[in-house]
């Protein structure tokens, strides 16, 4: 009986450290600094803020347009690791932000910006989206007003949000060339 305990408490072990796991990072981290200056910029937009690192707090504003101080403890206590913000912005009150952010797992990657992306659908008028050029992303939008995706690539959360004139193709763009660098699929950071 006790050999039989033994064996199940080893398989929870190894099942919990194993692929799809809350501890499982399924994947390299990658410097979010450096993924988020590959993006060029998009036409019709100016670069307001470098790529450059991002406090929790700095984050949260990213993730939810606004200062937040629930979600930067929310963030610190899900373990974010590192994290970048880079800014655009253009006439009629365009605005592109990403957020790049690094987690101890590839679940918490994908719960982080899953969450803040799917925020927006507690507005009015906003749907799901995901783009077909980026499969697997999550999403929203109230269109004409205001886009968020997000995907994660290992321990590593992409995120994009737009207001204003900021068509969706730019959005998808630069998620799309996020996940790509991320990936190792193209020119790596």
């Amino acid at each position: 009986m006790i050999g039989v305990v033994v064996c199940v408490l080893v398989a929870l072990g190894l099942t919990a450290c194993g692929p799809g796991s809350a501890v499982d990072p399924r994947g390299d981290r990658k410097d979010p600094v450096a993924l988020a200056a590959v993006l060029p910029t998009p036409a019709g937009l100016t670069e307001t803020e470098p790529a450059r690192p991002a406090t929790p707090a700095a984050l949260a504003a990213a993730l939810v347009g606004g200062p937040d101080p629930a979600i930067a403890q929310r963030l610190r206590a899900r373990g974010l690791r590192t994290a970048a913000v880079r800014r655009w912005s253009g006439p009629g009150g365009a605005a592109l932000v990403v957020a790049t952010s690094v987690w101890p797992s590839h679940v918490t990657a994908t719960s982080v910006g899953a969450q803040a992306a799917e925020r927006l659908l507690a507005r009015t008028g906003a749907v799901a989206w995901t783009p077909s050029g980026v499969p697997g992303a999550r999403g929203a939008r109230r269109p004409g007003q205001q886009r968020t995706l997000a995907f994660a690539v290992g321990p590593n959360s992409l995120f994009v949000r737009a207001a204003g004139p900021v068509d969706d193709a730019t959005v998808a763009r630069a998620l799309g060339r996020l996940r790509l660098v991320a990936e190792g699929d193209a020119a790596s950071p």
